[in-house]
């Protein structure tokens, strides 16, 4: 026996996170640029994968730091950073 769409589509149902203040936004911005080398720099020696995701999460950790709500991965903060400077351009 299967269950009707409806009901799956329900239980898979994803929560949003909650949006990016201003006083977040603006520290991601400060955060990122002091190491914009590392964090958009081609790979290479000194550029990897793991460096660059150990910094992203780095970041994360100062802005869950801010707010003491401690929701903020890296993946959410280097995409948050994309889409502004998306935004900005």
């Amino acid at each position: 026996m299967s269950l009707p769409v409806a009901v799956v589509i329900q239980n898979s149902c994803v929560k949003r996170s909650k949006a990016f203040a201003d006083e977040e936004n603006v520290l991601l911005l400060q955060l990122a640029r002091n190491d914009i080398r590392l964090l958009k720099g081609k790979f290479g020696p000194t550029v990897t994968k793991k460096g660059k995701e150990s910094k992203w999460a780095e970041i994360a950790k100062a802005i869950n730091s801010m707010n003491g709500t401690g929701g903020r991965t890296g993946v959410e903060c280097m995409k948050r950073y994309d889409n502004m400077m998306t935004t900005i351009r």
